[in-house]
């Protein structure tokens, strides 16, 4: 077998050649460009010295473009072409490997021909050599440049080439190394510890001398480009820092775990696949294995040992230094560590025919069938498998040359060039800049959306935004919020992990107003650590498109923890809530409110989507804060002008909706209306599309919410007032008969095709029990809704008996005819008083909150609870006429410290006004004729 290779080496190594030129040139043009491809081709393309400028504000190096540029000038641009530079240097890597494990194999005793064509033939077959010689980036270079480094450095340390044409072959090596990518800095730097070592070690002062220049003379000749990005050393950090604040620290276990396994698949997404997680740690298990095997299994000083042990180190030192990287930036690709992963193979291969023993040479075997099995399924997974793939721009290309003119404008991501070399149509393609500010009229937004300079433009309202799965580099949403508020989101097309959204502008937006402009300065609202100076909010946006909202902060110092922003559009007379966006705050450069600083003035942006079918009358808009902490939700406490408690919620005012545009409604919309498998006619003209009820059980006196979803079919309905009606044989019908959406939205001003939901509620009378029937009713037609189950049980009619009879009654004829308390109350418990409350006659359409306050005498609430009366569950809009309602209170202490006699003070309130009903003296609130003491835990 050896004297065969030997004789026929050569054929066979032309032969290998050519078959990884095969692989590498497989489908080399049949996956699309992607982000970094795309950055790639841009540079090579541009003029040098904004090729180094750009350079300059980045965190690679530039000669890899400065190469591919001299390339494509020669070849001509276009991904084949980009690609295929690539690839000569993945073809390379196999023909340096030959060598290399030659020079290697050297130092050896034994059979030295099968370690060097099994290496040989595992790097043909390498599936990160192959993936990697496959794209318009660095990083199929960089395993030959270190190859090449490592060569040279053994000629110069082993004396077979130690002369000065070697050691600047070896400093033009390494210089080339750091300016491809900033990377190689491990390879030199171990490199250089490698030599300095071995001189020392052999006390050769001169030839320590000479190494020492050589890399020092590496140090001066790139001393240029660190100058220049030493001066520009802010926007390097701004770009290395980018996405860092919204990337999760990575585990040192799955952090290894994801090297290793890219390593063998070359896919940074194998680590999810079982049979790679399993294949690759067999693979590892084997790997130590036989490297412990040869290193401790023979004498002390045999070669076989030290060259193992070399080689095991030329691939994990520099391997393990570049963890360095994570540690910078926990989100950067496995890719970076592919300049020392080549030199698994070479390790592998030489470790297989080293190893002594039966069970150590299978298990060396073993050890390289592994590997191969492994690059086989990357590669399969890479040429054949739609997950493995690029993004695919080139499809997003070929739909949007379908639909685009010379009128429309297509916005692709900041810095992303690759959709420009795949879209041959005639839409203008521009990148937003979100680094401008959005108050400058000249921005680049404001530009291309508002039409006011001859570059590309929306002229004709349409507007393509490319977007990615994961998500870009508009931290903020900016871009959805200035699209939003000059008109609406169409449409989507998704592309896997791409996806096109269609947006139809309709108006000029013209420049943000600023948060420092005096016609929106209001009187700030404290959340916690930041003050709410201003809120700009979309008026007029149609009732099934979005609402824009841009939010003025003031930082007074970092948060403790990453806020949430909640947004919540709310129907002031139903209470339902229509519409909610919940937005982590951060700043441009994707910052969360725990890095803000004390002073800082940011804006955020929010778009909170409406249901189709929301009904266009005005809605109020809520904001809270909160954090997270697990599960538990941290709503931070408002603080009002006056420096006073103000609960949790915020109202930033009305919103004004204008009607639908008609955008179509889906059944798979879990936000939207409730819709059945076919449309009813309730009428001429008029359909119902679908309801919404629980079947309960609910109390007499209790009010049943109905969801309808109609629809107008026709121009000019009259106005109707569709009937809700609940009935059973036992009781008398309740009907509500209100126009639409409670009066507020007539059908004579639908228009045909709308679609309008609302909400219409029905009491359950006194008298009610069993189950009950629903219909809606239109001109006479009924369309039955459901049934729905009534108890009774519970209610009370007779006075129950209290230790303290009261006689207080608020408006509406609520009264307070009793109550049940301690005469002394702890502040190691909390402390629970049961109020007895009757309703003589009436009903009551609010829903209003109990408040119990133990105050002071200097008038300091020391203990409190504000709740819906039996906690929530009887409120006030549900209470019978005639009915008694025991409401018990469990008080929360706000000084635990407290000792003392306190006056109880009971009332009701509007939870949304904050409006408190008053007694017949005019006063809000009733105190109790008992006052209790509060005494120490020990008394």
């Amino acid at each position: 077998m050896r004297d065969r290779l030997l004789r026929y080496r050569f054929p066979l190594l032309i032969g290998l050649l050519l078959l990884a030129f095969a692989l590498r040139m497989f489908r080399l043009d049949h996956q699309s460009l992607w982000w970094d491809e795309g950055i790639s081709l841009h540079l090579a393309t541009s003029a040098l010295i904004e090729l180094l400028q750009d350079r300059l504000n980045n965190i690679h190096p530039p000669l890899y473009f400065i190469i591919l540029k001299g390339w494509l000038g020669l070849v001509g641009v276009h991904s084949f072409t980009g690609r295929y530079l690539s690839a000569l240097a993945s073809l390379g890597q196999v023909a340096v490997v030959f060598a290399a494990m030659r020079v290697w194999l050297d130092r050896a005793p034994g059979r030295r021909v099968l370690p060097q064509w099994s290496a040989t033939v595992l790097i043909v077959f390498s599936s990160l050599s192959i993936i990697y010689g496959q794209e318009i980036r660095v990083y199929a270079m960089l395993p030959l440049v270190y190859l090449l480094m490592l060569l040279l450095a053994e000629g110069i340390l082993s004396g077979r080439a130690w002369n000065a044409t070697a050691l600047l072959c070896l400093a033009v090596v390494e210089w080339a190394g750091l300016h491809l990518h900033y990377i190689s800095l491990f390879a030199v730097a171990y490199v250089a510890l490698w030599g300095t070592i071995a001189f020392t070690r052999r006390r050769e002062v001169t030839g320590l001398r000479r190494w020492l220049v050589t890399q020092a003379v590496v140090g001066l000749a790139s001393l240029p480009w660190l100058a220049a990005v030493a001066a520009n050393l802010a926007a390097v950090q701004a770009e290395a820092n980018a996405g860092t604040f919204t990337a999760e620290p990575v585990p040192l276990a799955f952090l290894l775990s994801q090297v290793w396994v890219f390593q063998l698949t070359g896919l940074a997404g194998a680590l999810s696949s079982q049979f790679v997680r399993v294949a690759a740690s067999l693979v590892g298990l084997l790997l130590v294995a036989t490297l412990l095997a040869v290193m401790f299994g023979r004498v002390r000083q045999d070669p076989r040992r030290l060259v193992a042990a070399r080689l095991a180190a030329h691939w994990a030192v520099p391997l393990l230094s570049a963890t360095v990287v994570w540690s910078i930036r926990s989100f950067s690709h496995p890719r970076y560590i592919i300049m020392f992963a080549v030199m698994l193979i070479p390790l592998a291969g030489y470790l297989v025919f080293s190893a002594r023993g039966l069970v150590t040479r299978a298990a060396g075997y073993l050890l390289l069938i592994g590997l191969f099995m492994l690059s086989i399924w990357g590669i399969g997974r890479y040429f054949f498998f739609p997950g493995a793939a690029k993004p695919d721009m080139r499809g997003v290309a070929g739909y949007l040359e379908s639909i685009t003119g010379p009128d429309d404008l297509i916005i692709v991501p900041d810095t992303d060039w690759s959709l420009p070399f795949e879209y041959q149509g005639p839409a203008g393609i521009v990148m937003p800049n979100l680094h401008e500010p959005l108050q400058d009229e000249g921005s680049t937004l404001n530009q291309t959306l508002d039409c006011t300079t001859d570059a590309p433009c929306a002229r004709s309202g349409r507007v393509f935004v490319v977007d990615y799965a994961l998500g870009t580099r508009d931290w903020q949403e900016r871009l959805p919020f200035e699209l939003q508020r000059r008109g609406y989101l169409a449409g989507v097309q998704r592309f896997d992990d791409l996806a096109v959204l269609d947006y139809r502008l309709f108006k000029q937006g013209g420049p943000l107003p600023s948060c420092d402009d005096t016609l929106l300065k209001r009187a700030a609202t404290r959340f916690g650590p930041l003050d709410l100076d201003a809120a700009i909010v979309q008026q007029g946006a149609a009732s099934d498109t979005a609402v824009a909202i841009a939010l003025c902060w003031h930082a007074l110092e970092p948060a403790a923890a990453e806020l949430i922003a909640s947004l919540v559009l709310r129907d002031p007379l139903t209470g339902e809530r229509i519409g909610q966006v919940d937005d982590v705050l951060v700043d441009p450069f994707g910052a969360p409110t725990t890095a803000w600083t004390g002073g800082e003035a940011i804006m955020s942006f929010h778009v909170l989507d409406l249901p189709v079918g929301t009904p266009p009358v005005d809605l109020e808009l809520l904001l809270g804060l909160y954090s997270l902490e697990g599960d538990t939700v941290n709503a931070a406490q408002v603080i009002d002008a006056g420096g006073n408690p103000a609960g949790e919620i915020h109202s930033l005012g009305d919103v004004s909706l204008s009607p639908s545009i008609g955008l179509p409604v889906s059944r798979e919309d879990e936000q939207g209306p409730p819709l059945w498998d076919r449309p009813v006619q309730a009428t001429d003209g008029l359909e119902l599309l679908g309801a919404r009820l629980s079947p309960g059980p609910y109390r007499p006196g209790q009010t049943i919410r109905v969801g309808l979803t109609w629809r107008a079919v026709a121009e000019g309905l009259p106005s109707l007032r569709p009937k809700l009606i609940l009935e059973s044989n036992d009781m008398m019908p309740a009907e509500n008969d209100e126009f639409p959406v409670n009066g507020r939205y007539p059908t004579d001003r639908w228009q045909a095709g709308e679609i309008v939901f609302e909400n219409r509620d029905i009491r359950v009378p006194a008298d009610a029990a069993g189950s009950g029937r629903l219909h809606v009713e239109v001109n006479g037609n009924r369309i039955p809704l459901g049934e729905v189950l009534i108890d009774a049980t519970g209610l009370q009619f007779e006075r129950p008996p209290v230790s303290t009879a009261l006689e207080a009654t608020f408006e509406h004829g609520i009264s307070l005819v009793g109550v049940d308390m301690p005469e002394t109350i702890s502040p190691a418990a909390a402390p629970r008083i049961t109020l007895t409350w009757h309703l003589p006659s009436d009903e009551i359409q609010t829903a209003y909150t109990v408040f119990v306050h133990l105050v002071s005498q200097d008038g300091r609430i020391v203990a409190q609870s504000d709740s819906p009366p039996a906690n929530g569950t009887r409120p006030t809009s549900a209470w019978l006429a005639g009915e008694y309602i025991v409401d018990p209170h469990e008080l929360l202490w706000r000084e635990a410290d407290f000792r003392g006699p306190v006056t109880v003070s009971v009332g009701l309130y509007d939870p949304h006004s904050g409006k408190r009903l008053l007694l017949a003296d005019g006063s809000d609130h009733f105190s109790l004729p008992v006052m209790p003491e509060v005494l120490p835990p020990t008394e």
